[in-house]
């Protein structure tokens, strides 16, 4: 699990950029709000590259907390390489 704190905002998008080799490749995770809201990942691109996820809709939040619920059957140490979050403005 990740967890990211930050002062009241509305975000309305993320990326996600798994680590960049073949092997170790997050293939779904949630992202829980301080709501208690969840919105569920896909799986990211393997490649390193960045994975865009539309939240559908704004939401309010103080912090973000990532748990990867399955990983590729390669995978031996599981992370990211970066996590961006988009705020309205």
């Amino acid at each position: 699990t990740l967890r990211t704190l930050f002062p009241y905002t509305t975000l309305f998008r993320s990326l996600r950029f798994d680590r960049p080799n073949l092997e170790d490749w997050i293939q779904s995770a949630t992202i829980t709000f301080s709501d208690g809201g969840v919105a569920t990942l896909p799986s990211l691109n393997n490649d390193g590259s960045a994975t865009i996820f539309n939240l559908g809709s704004t939401v309010s939040t103080t912090s973000l907390l990532l748990t990867v619920t399955a990983v590729g059957t390669d995978t031996s140490s599981v992370g990211l390489a970066e996590i961006q979050a988009f705020a309205v403005l």
